[in-house]
């Protein structure tokens, strides 16, 4: 059954917290899942759950996040080598404008 325990669904008629009545799982889709949610005021909504992020999901989304962060990173280093390598570009000789 799906977890609302954070944001539980609001009801479009009197703006009130609904509460679950009834949930399945979608006989094709099995992460899809049906809702059928109820409010006191008497409105019933059925309502369909895709799944959410999986924690092996969202690591793998920041992993590839930070991935490109780095490449970014090292493009402007690379822009930026003429500023920080004396004489032939290719020199791997780090001149730091603070030793002396």
């Amino acid at each position: 059954m799906p977890d609302f325990s954070h944001h539980p669904p609001v009801c479009p008629g009197c703006h009130a917290a609904m509460r679950t009545q009834n949930s399945w799982s979608d006989p094709d889709y099995g992460t899809i899942h049906g809702v059928l949610l109820i409010c006191e005021c008497g409105l019933k909504s059925d309502q369909i759950i895709a799944p959410s992020e999986t924690a092996a999901e969202r690591a793998a989304r920041r992993t590839a996040e930070a991935i490109a962060t780095s490449l970014q990173h090292l493009q402007t280093l690379r822009k930026n080598r003429g500023e920080y390598f004396s004489g032939n570009a290719r020199s791997s000789v780090i001149i730091d404008p603070e030793c002396h």
